[in-house]
């Protein structure tokens, strides 16, 4: 069950489960969805996958690229993508978006907003994410729209216990868009800043279009007074907007380094809460050769 739990928050509560219960996410960013570099075909396979596995699907930030619009230093009509040729550009590409992703509508969790659609909020007044949203929650879905940094709680119980509010187990999730990028570091200098700005066990960023998974352990310090470590799981989402094809343009020139194209998939098992853990966390990232 998907719930708005704040402002910048939503809470996906899993209801009673039993040990060895896996529970899958889909974490991806940076899509470009309406710009030609976007490679579509790679991101609807994924988007299947997750479907398939029964996976919650996020998507935090720049779904939609929008640097076509007259307003944008950047446009350039020549690039268009066919279908938003027309004097409603920027309806057509939400239209396009909600096309898209319709059929993956009951998966979908959250879309948050990114670079590229604050850019144009700022500039218009209006958020497309917001229609884009609303759209698909009038299909059906349960998506909610998120701002550009906020949280997700997981919820689940341990089904086999009587008293229920003692075995309920919380995992807290803390996404941006993107922050603290290095070109040398691929961001990764932003493990322990992002550590020292949040309490969370797992933190997801993009913006950079880089993509990685690392751990960083921390000090924790049990009821009984020991002192223990636990680990923290760190995620840069990658993109699927391929730029470097052409050897020419501006990632070329102000770049240089190509990106890894693709999202994340992360498996959350059930453990009984006697064994020390109640969640055990395994990261995915499946490259494209």
């Amino acid at each position: 069950m998907i719930k708005r739990h704040g402002t910048n928050s939503i809470l996906i509560d899993y209801g009673k489960q039993l040990s060895g219960s896996v529970n899958e996410l889909f974490f991806c960013s940076d899509i470009h969805l309406d710009n030609i570099g976007c490679d579509r075909n790679l991101f609807k396979s994924d988007l299947q996958r997750a479907k398939d596995r029964g996976a919650y699907i996020f998507i935090f930030g720049d779904l939609m690229d929008l640097m076509q619009g007259k307003y944008d230093p950047r446009s350039n009509k020549s690039i268009l993508m066919n279908q938003h040729k027309s004097e409603s550009y920027l309806l057509d590409v939400i239209n396009d978006c909600y096309e898209f992703l319709l059929p993956f509508k009951d998966n979908l969790a959250v879309i948050s907003d990114g670079n590229h659609e604050t850019s144009v909020a700022k500039r218009i007044e209006f958020n497309p994410l917001f229609l884009l949203c609303e759209k698909l929650r009038q299909s059906g879905s349960k998506v909610e729209h998120l701002p550009y940094q906020g949280w997700v709680l997981l919820r689940s119980s341990f089904g086999n216990s009587k008293d229920v509010l003692s075995n309920i187990m919380t995992r807290r999730i803390f996404y941006s868009h993107g922050n603290f990028h290095g070109q040398v570091s691929l961001g990764t200098q932003a493990i322990r800043r992002y550590a020292a700005v949040a309490n969370a066990d797992i933190f997801v960023s993009g913006d950079n279009h880089e993509r990685w998974t690392a751990g960083h352990a921390v000090y924790d310090l049990k009821s009984n007074g020991e002192q223990t470590t636990y680990q923290q799981v760190h995620i840069k989402t990658g993109t699927y907007k391929d730029e470097f094809k052409t050897g020419s343009g501006f990632a070329a020139e102000r770049l240089a380094m190509p990106k890894c194209l693709g999202g994340t998939f992360v498996k959350l098992t059930i453990v009984k809460p006697a064994a020390g853990k109640d969640w055990l966390i395994d990261v995915e990232n499946r490259f494209v050769r």
